[in-house]
């Protein structure tokens, strides 16, 4: 199994899904096999909540004060994942900051507003927009949502 959270540049990092509505022409995954301490990126099955758990129970978080949800896929298409894994991290180690590294796109990837489940155990939201429009943001991710945005989805899926 890949590693669900690894150390970079002093911070651990939950890599909790290779799963991501985009392929950025800069992604570190296009680069590189591994980023900072971890052996293995790539999952070969999607991680339960279990198997997070267990990642964090191994890890000895009294040197750290925050972890980043940031891995080689977009932490929020794992929406429940991410919300329980955060719930939990915050009910074990109320002190340790929790940050999300997303690229923004957790409306439509999940088709519903997301902010507020989010930020309910989510410190700080650091977003990638990577353009100054959307005309830009579509052409650099390429991702699969082009110049669509959260009611497009909602109307869609109430129509389906």
């Amino acid at each position: 199994m890949a590693d669900i959270i690894y150390i970079f540049e002093g911070k651990p990092y939950f890599n909790i899904t290779n799963k991501c509505p985009c392929n950025c022409a800069f992604c570190i995954r296009e680069q590189k096999d591994v980023v900072g301490s971890a052996k293995q990126m790539w999952h070969n099955t999607q991680p339960t909540f279990e198997d997070v758990k267990t990642a964090v129970d191994a890890l000895d978080w009294s040197i750290y004060n925050e972890a980043v949800f940031c891995g080689y896929g977009e932490p929020t298409n794992e929406l429940e994942l991410l919300l329980k894994t955060a719930e939990y991290m915050k009910e074990k180690h109320p002190k340790i900051k929790l940050r999300l590294n997303t690229n923004g796109l957790s409306d439509l990837i999940n088709c519903k507003p997301t902010a507020e489940m989010i930020c309910k155990n989510i410190d700080a939201v650091s977003v990638s927009l990577n353009a100054e429009d959307s005309e830009k943001y579509d052409r650099i991710t390429i991702n699969i949502y082009p110049k669509r945005h959260l009611m497009q989805c909602l109307n869609l899926q109430v129509t389906a």
